[in-house]
This record gives C-alpha cells, sequence and structure tokens, in this order.
C-alpha cells in the first residue's frame, strides 16, 4: 500500500511535466514543408515536433470508415473521402478496449492512451523524415507497429509507441495502426458466423491498414514495396495468425 501511495504521489507531482511532454509532441512548427499530404482518406495536415524538426508526423490518419451503428461487427468498410482538409495533428482515440482503475501495465504511464476512447477509432499514425532529407523520387522502407495488449486494451495513442526519436536517427518510415479489440474485435459469435459474418474483425482491421498503406504510403515518402509489419504480444501473433 505504501508503495502505491508513493507512486501516486510521483504520478501527480509530475503530471506538469507529462502534460507538457504531451503538448510538445503535438505543437506544430510554423514551416509547411511537406505537411498537407494527400490520401485516399482525404487531404491530410501534418506537423513538425519542436524536438524533431527533420521529422514529419501525421497523428490519427484515418484508413476506414467508423466501425458504428450499422457498420458494428462488420469488416472495416472503406471511407469516404473527406472534402475537407484532415486535421491529423492530435493523438487519435483508441478502440473501446478493456480498461480498468486497477494497477496493471495498461493503466500507469506512460503505456495508457492519453485520447480516451471512440469507435471511431480505425486510424494510423505515420513518422516520416522531413522533405529535406529525402532525395527527389526516393522511398524509403516502412515499418508497421502492431500494438499488444490480450486483444482486448491498447492503442496507438500510447506515447511509448511514439516514433520520432526513431525516423530522427533513421532513414526509415514508421508505422502505427489501431484496430478493434475485445468484443468489438473478436465477437466469436455464432450468429454473425452463421450469416457469414467474421468473428475476427479486429485482424481484419490490420489487413485493411496495411492494404490502405500499399496504396498511399509513397505519399508519406514510403516505399510500398518494402513495408514490413511487427508488434509485441498481440500484435506480434497477429501477424501469425492470418498464415497459421
Amino acid at each position: 500500500m505504501v508503495f502505491w501511495q508513493r507512486a501516486s504521489a510521483l504520478l501527480f507531482t509530475c503530471a506538469p511535466l507529462i502534460n507538457a511532454a504531451t503538448l510538445s509532441v503535438r505543437d506544430a512548427s510554423a514551416s509547411s514543408d511537406g505537411l498537407l499530404v494527400d490520401t485516399a482518406s482525404g487531404k491530410v495536415q501534418g506537423f513538425y515536433n519542436n524536438t524533431a524538426h527533420t521529422v514529419r508526423a501525421f497523428l490519427g490518419v484515418p484508413f476506414a470508415a467508423a466501425p458504428s451503428g450499422s457498420l458494428r461487427f462488420l469488416p472495416p468498410q472503406k471511407r469516404q473521402r473527406s472534402s475537407g482538409v484532415i486535421q491529423a495533428t492530435a493523438w487519435p482515440p483508441s478502440c473501446p478496449g478493456l480498461y480498468s482503475n486497477d494497477t496493471n501495465i495498461y493503466s500507469l504511464l506512460p503505456y495508457f492512451p492519453f485520447a480516451g476512447f471512440s469507435e471511431d477509432c480505425l486510424s494510423i499514425n505515420v513518422w516520416t523524415p522531413s522533405l529535406s532529407r529525402l532525395k527527389k523520387g526516393q522511398l524509403l522502407p516502412v515499418n508497421i507497429y502492431i500494438y499488444g495488449g490480450s486483444f482486448d486494451q491498447g492503442g496507438t495513442s500510447i506515447p511509448t509507441y511514439e516514433a520520432t526519436d526513431l525516423v530522427a536517427n533513421h532513414d526509415v518510415v514508421s508505422v502505427a495502426i489501431n484496430y478493434r479489440v475485445t468484443i468489438f474485435g473478436n465477437p466469436n459469435s455464432p450468429y454473425l458466423a452463421s450469416k457469414g459474418g467474421s468473428v475476427n474483425v479486429g485482424l481484419l482491421d490490420q489487413r485493411f491498414a496495411i492494404e490502405w498503406l500499399q496504396k498511399n504510403v509513397a505519399a508519406f515518402g514510403g516505399d510500398p514495396k518494402r513495408m514490413i509489419a511487427f508488434g509485441q504480444s498481440a500484435g506480434s501473433i497477429s501477424r501469425v495468425y492470418p498464415h497459421s
């Protein structure tokens, strides 16, 4: 009990610093070099990190329609192209997942999602070098991170998955994808199966995101022929299930 009381006190003491760190990630540079990218979902506005001026970030870029209402429990569907500019400058919400007030790794900083939860959650984060770092026509290898969490929690707004430092030091495009978890991603419903539906829509979200990237990652400087997907825990298992 004493340990957790001290841990809680430390958390509250550090809260202003944590908040400042979050804001520094979201603050945009005055430069507009390469920050407006055209994708199948619409034009996307990104930003430069204040601590890494050679890295462009695009947070919460939608790759599919919101899986809510009549689309809930169904495989991901194509999203209508936005007529306006999509502001990809803030951490996106995570898909609804298991969350408890009990102390565990996913309820402590830096592992819990900053941006809350929403069913409109099928999005990706992209970190890519500035145009000044890219040679004309150059396309970089792409790594696609799939988070873990036992298929019942997780999200791309968890700060420990932030890839600015990686991209600042290596010529690579780094992507993190959101996918449905818990009952929303793995309904395991005999009724859905009897109607020809899928009981693994969370895995289909991952595939849909990768297919979207194949068609759009070049706009971010990535090479669609050199993409690799990897993950942690449930994320790594996800790369095996579709082929087993």
